[in-house]
């Protein structure tokens, strides 16, 4: 058969479905795949009314992408689902690096999710903590994904909806790009000569050119020591301990990917997805389950119902409520630092009392039902704590105010019978998973004794071994106690603090018990793992 024969019989063809029903028609093309169902519309006036049928176009939208209504790719709603389909096509190519050729049903709600979620974390970020939202980078290309999977020899389908999930994490934010941690990678990767050469360079380069590397165009940059706080997986402090935990953008995943399954056999589907700037809290993603696990998990730590896993030489929790469905771990644990950011529970306050530069996401609840609070003769005393798997503990801040005038449970001086007052002993009762209590009694907090007025307080600390008590600087706002719970056991705190009208040295009457309400120091099935 010659060419004028071939073309003659593809015409018969055309005009024999030309002439079938448009109900016959419609079945027809209810098969067809998008690319065919695309080029039906410009085969005849006919075929392109028909072809343009919406319930079609949904039909398409729903199997292919999983949108079950008409919106655009950036979220916007649009009128037919032909349209939506033409931009999710553009979004599957942008993030496949080609067009799609086999269903992605997850696509369209992980997709309008991430970019729900990152909107809420920068929009919080840019109100509340600048620093941070500067080192928020824009989205890794397609070159920069290829080239994360190679180094980590990922040989997995980019439609496998947990290696999907962080594509597109990845396709509108790659994480924060701090030369801090930059420079922190780098110098491990050299030292251990275990990471690929050009990747040291690439971070070597990027410790000269990411936010906080000291040259900002003229403009006054932030503090280098500040860099270290400016995680947005948040972060606390206690004693000598003040992790925080960072997104990582890609080429940090890889290197702290690396370098983990060198130091601790980190499995080799698994990625380092975040982590602190020590790596002592780290939080790895499995790519075959979805699975974020957080840890390393030291010691017994009081764990209802949540029992800890190997994970390479590891051992670790996993993230986010044991009953979640299993497959988009990191998605849901970021959508809910999101709502907490949001809802106020974390907020943005120094992670180390009293030193600024150490302003960050603080994981001390600050509402919500982690917070206890109690308010006694005006002074309201707010509790909550931090659990640290790496501590094998919890760790817990105690926060006193001496309320002032407008303030919810506020007294006049005349109405709680003192002007200032000050710490003098504290009394806990932690009680332990097999029902006991213990008791713990003592001076002041950690050898401080602060005096409370109102709007602030004086830090009053005991100046040697004999016991004697001087006079500190005067401080605005909150007096802030942190401190660890002890021993793994114990499952809740409570008790109360004794202070003395006037001051130590110029009583003004009797001491009297200020509460310190009941907080929980356990790590249930259904709590999240910051």
């Amino acid at each position: 058969m010659n060419a004028v024969d071939v073309s003659d019989a593809a015409e018969g063809e055309r005009r024999e479905l030309e002439s079938l029903p448009d109900a016959l028609l419609l079945l027809i093309f209810s098969y067809l795949q998008q690319p065919a169902l695309g080029r039906s519309l410009a085969v005849s006036m006919r075929w392109g009314q028909l072809a343009s049928d919406d319930q079609l176009w949904r039909a398409v939208c729903d199997a292919k992408y999983g949108l079950k209504e008409p919106k655009r790719g950036d979220g916007t709603g649009c009128v037919i689902f032909l349209e939506a389909a033409r931009s999710w096509s553009r979004v599957a190519s942008s993030v496949l690096g080609r067009p799609a050729d086999e269903p992605m049903p997850a696509l369209a709600p992980l997709w309008l999710r991430t970019n729900s979620m990152w909107a809420s974390i920068v929009g919080w970020a840019e109100k509340h903590l600048p620093d941070a939202a500067a080192s928020i980078a824009p989205g890794a290309s397609q070159g920069e994904w290829t080239a994360t999977l190679g180094r980590l020899d990922l040989d997995l389908s980019p439609t496998h909806e947990p290696l999907l999930a962080l594509r597109l994490l990845y396709a509108v934010h790659d994480g924060q790009r701090n030369a801090f941690d930059a420079k922190s990678a780098a110098r491990e990767l050299t030292r251990g000569s275990f990471g690929p050469r050009d990747l040291c360079q690439e971070l070597e380069a990027a410790a000269a050119t990411w936010f906080g590397n000291g040259s900002t165009s003229g403009a006054a940059g932030p503090d280098p020591e500040s860099l270290p706080f400016i995680g947005l997986g948040g972060g606390f402090s206690a004693y000598d301990q003040h992790p925080c935990v960072r997104l990582l953008p890609l080429s940090l995943l890889t290197a702290w990917t690396l370098f983990m399954r060198n130091q601790v056999e980190l499995p080799p589907t698994t990625v380092v997805a975040a982590c602190s700037y020590d790596l002592r809290r780290v939080l790895c993603y499995d790519l075959e389950s979805g699975d974020l696990m957080f840890g390393h998990v030291q010691g017994r730590p009081a764990l209802q119902g949540r029992p800890a896993v190997q994970v390479g030489a590891l051992r670790m929790l996993r993230a986010v409520p044991t009953e979640a469905a299993r497959g988009h771990d990191l998605l849901l644990w970021l959508e809910e630092l999101a709502r907490r950011l949001g809802d106020g529970v974390y907020q943005a306050s120094p992670l180390i009392p009293l030193e600024p530069l150490t302003k960050g996401v603080c994981l001390f609840p600050q509402d919500g039902p982690k917070l206890s609070t109690c308010v006694t003769r005006g002074i309201r005393v707010t509790s909550s704590s931090v659990f640290a798997p790496e501590m094998g503990t919890h760790v817990y801040s105690i926060r006193l105010k001496l309320l002032s005038p407008f303030e919810e449970g506020y007294q006049s001086a005349e109405q709680r019978g003192f002007v200032t007052a000050q710490l003098h002993t504290r009394h806990w009762v932690l009680r332990q998973s097999d029902g006991s209590a213990e008791r713990v009694d003592g001076d002041g907090v950690v050898g401080r004794f602060p005096l409370l007025r109102e709007g602030g307080w004086r830090e009053d600390r005991q100046t040697d071994a004999s016991g004697r008590i001087g006079a500190g600087e005067e401080e605005e706002g909150l007096f802030i106690y942190q401190s660890m719970s002890g021993r793994g056991g114990t499952i809740s705190f409570e008790g109360h603090i004794m202070f003395v009208p006037g001051s130590l040295r110029q009583p003004r009457g009797e001491e009297f018990a200020v509460a310190v309400a009941r907080f929980p120091l356990v790590c249930e099935p259904a709590d999240y793992v910051f």
